[in-house]
């Protein structure tokens, strides 16, 4: 459990309580980057809830910007808690309650943003309303599947780190590095995910790497966690292609 994310969450308002307790349960299972992935069976035993009821409250806290899934095949799906990307929706009024003369008075015109307003908008006109459309993501460097990239533009707009040329440049250059180190580049991004970085420096990965071997004379575990498993079978294939290369 992370008391950093978890305090984070807890002040957390314009949600249903099933969307909370959804959010909380996460929360609890993250380490301190927001990182989880239990499954939707483990979320509904400890929330007392539906999977049905689960699967759309995690839907609705991946639009509002609290959440980012990524879908690994054949395992459970990763959970990344972004609170400070969340974007509460507007309080809906009770069915129940009387519209008042103020409620039913005409609308005032909303004045359209600026032109140099850079963020996706709406500009309402007299006749009807036209979506603008929004910013591209720059495209992924050489040897990054669409799937990673994906997940990846999502990951840093959780962090509010604008994708930009030249921190894709930056990301190629170190990438390639990392492939000198024996990382592919879908497994060089996975792992800079895994770890809550928005950027990515191949140093960074091989002292996490380096951090994960034992020490010389050092007592051996009983197993490897899952982390360790995950970077041994990073490496395997890092070896593999290394060889199919040469």
């Amino acid at each position: 459990m992370s008391t950093i994310i978890m305090a984070a969450c807890w002040p957390l308002q314009n949600m249903s309580p099933a969307q909370k307790s959804v959010l909380i349960s996460l929360a609890d299972n993250s380490n301190d980057e927001g990182v989880c992935w239990p499954s939707v069976s483990k979320i509904s035993m400890r929330t007392c809830l539906s999977p049905r009821a689960v699967q759309g409250a995690l839907r609705w806290l991946e639009e509002v910007g609290l959440l980012v899934a990524r879908q690994r095949e054949g395992r459970s799906t990763v959970y990344e808690i972004t609170p400070a990307a969340y974007a509460p929706p507007q309080e809906m009024r009770g069915a129940g309650n009387a519209r008042t003369p103020a409620d039913a008075a005409p609308t005032p015109a909303v004045p359209a943003p600026a032109p140099a307003d850079a963020a996706p908008r709406t500009v309402i006109t007299s006749h009807r309303t036209v979506k603008e459309p929004s910013v591209r993501a720059p495209d992924a460097p050489d040897g990054v599947s669409a799937p990673v990239w994906r997940d990846f533009v999502l990951h840093r707009r959780g962090k509010r780190a604008p994708l930009t040329d030249t921190a894709v440049k930056q990301l190629t250059r170190e990438l390639v590095r990392a492939a000198g180190l024996g990382w592919m580049p879908d497994d060089a991004l996975a792992e800079t995910m895994a770890a809550g970085w928005t950027s990515l420096k191949a140093d960074w990965l091989a002292n996490r790497a380096a951090g994960s071997r034992p020490q010389p004379g050092a007592a051996p575990r009983a197993q490897p966690n899952r982390q360790e498993a995950l970077e041994a079978r990073n490496r395997q294939a890092a070896d593999e292609w290394l060889r199919s290369q040469s």
